[in-house]
């Protein structure tokens, strides 16, 4: 699961990055398109390819007592689950609260103006004309448009066309299984601007160029509105995006064909890096056994050993134990590792702390196979 969060915030930087290093180069349809691998990540919570593993778990024993080791490599912290599934459901359970509050009040308002057409047009007195539902998305737009009427509709006819209703789902998805990552909600925020440019893109596609000026005025007619909560589509925008909108209407910026060509590459790479994990390394068990005796290394202040990467977690049983004399000149025997552990003995690096109080140390390994177990007994002190 770590590596879905990192692998995912990682790809939504580097769409971010290549968003600001190409988005007056490119097609703002090309650039909407760049969030497409990144919500993919973000959904997929697994990885689709494998690379080798490059052994890098170190998990330090410091402050580990001497009644039993307490760390984890890769570690499991239930409680961490149980904190992301909650802010999961609340999260998501806000998300359709809102929804289904602006479709009740949606029902409630609207009156019928074109039904023949696909997605239909309703009128609401809302602030701003937009595109709603999910299994039935309607158009609904403001009272007394007039002029402007045919360039709302085309703007969000435009909505309707890329799928944006669907989108919109998208997005809420990804803010709910990632309700803790903050580059998440700003991607959320910039690929839906990026999602009007694009459908201003579209519109403008299919007006004439001297209609362009109206498209811009009917814009502006919408910018002043208030602008309220509405989970849904608007024509209007906030005003910094409304006035990135006017000068892309007024000036079409020049569009390069190697620009989109380097980001698309750019944009593969990244989304394949992303979709990719480390791939457990195969060994046989001895071999594993043998890589285990080798990684031990004892010192005057620690005791460190490696678990393998190959097998799993659950074959592993450990046990570390010995005698340590107290200051009052006592010893008692001591259990440092007691065999099975809650979730496995996961790869990596462990590390227990020593001093010199202890006299005695047996390290035992257990490593259990369709054979039978294969045993590994060291004496360290």
């Amino acid at each position: 699961m770590l590596n879905w969060f990192f692998s995912s915030s990682l790809l939504l930087a580097a769409t971010l990055a290549l968003r600001a290093l190409f988005h007056r180069r490119l097609d703002p349809r090309w650039t909407y398109a760049l969030w497409l691998p990144a919500a993919l990540r973000l959904l997929c919570p697994v990885a689709l390819f494998r690379r080798p593993a490059i052994p890098l778990n170190w998990v330090s024993g410091a402050g580990w007592p001497a009644a039993g080791l307490q760390g984890t490599a890769g570690g499991s912290f239930p409680w961490l689950t149980a904190l992301w599934l909650l802010g999961v459901l609340v999260t998501a359970a806000v998300l359709l609260f809102s929804n289904l509050h602006f479709a009740r009040r949606l029902r409630r308002i609207r009156q019928p103006v074109d039904l023949t057409q696909r997605p239909p047009v309703y009128q609401a007195a809302l602030p701003s004309p937009c595109l709603f539902g999910l299994l039935r998305p309607a158009i609904y737009c403001t009272p007394h448009l007039g002029e402007l009427a045919p360039y709302v509709l085309a703007h969000e006819r435009a909505h309707y066309r890329q799928g944006d209703h669907l989108w919109c789902l998208v997005r809420c998805l990804c803010l709910a299984l990632h309700w803790f990552n903050p580059l998440v909600w700003f991607a959320a925020r910039f690929s839906r601007e990026d999602g009007e440019l694009s459908c201003d893109a579209r519109a403008l596609d299919q007006l004439d160029p001297e209609q362009r000026l109206a498209y811009g005025r009917a814009l502006l007619a919408f910018g002043s509105a208030s602008a309220g909560r509405q989970p849904s589509l608007p024509f209007r925008g906030a005003k910094p995006l409304l006035s990135r909108r006017l000068q892309t209407i007024a000036h079409r910026p020049v569009v390069l064909r190697s620009a989109g060509l380097a980001a698309a590459c750019l944009m593969a790479v990244a989304g394949l890096l992303a979709f990719t994990a480390p791939s457990p390394t195969a060994r046989s068990p001895q071999e594993a056994l043998d890589a285990l005796d080798r990684s031990i290394h004892v010192t005057q202040d620690a005791l460190t050993f490696t678990i393998p990467q190959g097998l799993e977690p659950t074959d592993w049983q450990i046990t570390i134990a010995g005698r340590r004399v107290e200051t009052d000149g006592f010893s008692h025997s001591v259990h440092i590792a007691h065999g099975e552990k809650p979730g496995g003995w996961l790869p990596g690096t462990y590390s227990i702390p020593l001093d010199s109080g202890y006299t005695d140390l047996l390290f035992q390994a257990v490593l259990q196979t369709e054979e039978g177990p294969l045993v590994l007994e060291r004496t360290l002190l």
